[in-house]
């Protein structure tokens, strides 16, 4: 498999089944906002990663980005991020720690939790797995 295996795309409405078993399968339950999200597909039609972002003040935020475990290490999270900086800017978002190395590669920088809507951070600070994840606040800086 490799990454030319799979099409990036605007999510379509019959994604929805694939994207909701792909979120519950990293234990993220089922997702509901799908305004701006980007899938990869494979050519059999499964969606077989994706980007959802969400827009507060004027700012994108990545969450969730998931790729299934068989096409990890194969660029399609790259491909995510780098189309979704060509459409989108400046992306923000809470890595999780064991994370941070991927973003880092593709030249994310660590933030002060300030820089992040409180929407968006409130998940950490009620999340169980706080301790475990241990979340970093990173983001893209616009593109120039």
């Amino acid at each position: 498999m490799t990454q030319d295996a799979c099409v990036l795309r605007d999510f379509l409405d019959s994604d929805r089944r694939d994207i909701n078993l792909l979120s519950c399968s990293e234990g993220m339950g089922e997702l509901h906002d799908f305004e701006h999200v980007i899938v990869a597909v494979a050519s059999n039609e499964e969606v077989v990663g994706l980007i959802m972002l969400h827009v507060r003040t004027g700012i994108y935020y990545v969450n969730p980005i998931i790729v299934l475990p068989v096409w990890r290490r194969l660029h399609v999270g790259k491909a995510l991020i780098e189309l979704a900086r060509g459409r989108y800017g400046e992306l923000r978002f809470v890595s999780r720690g064991s994370s941070v190395p991927f973003y880092a590669h593709l030249g994310a920088v660590p933030m002060p939790w300030e820089m992040i809507d409180a929407s968006i951070s409130r998940d950490c600070v009620t999340c169980s797995r706080i301790d475990s994840c241990n979340p970093l606040p990173m983001g893209f800086p616009p593109m120039g």
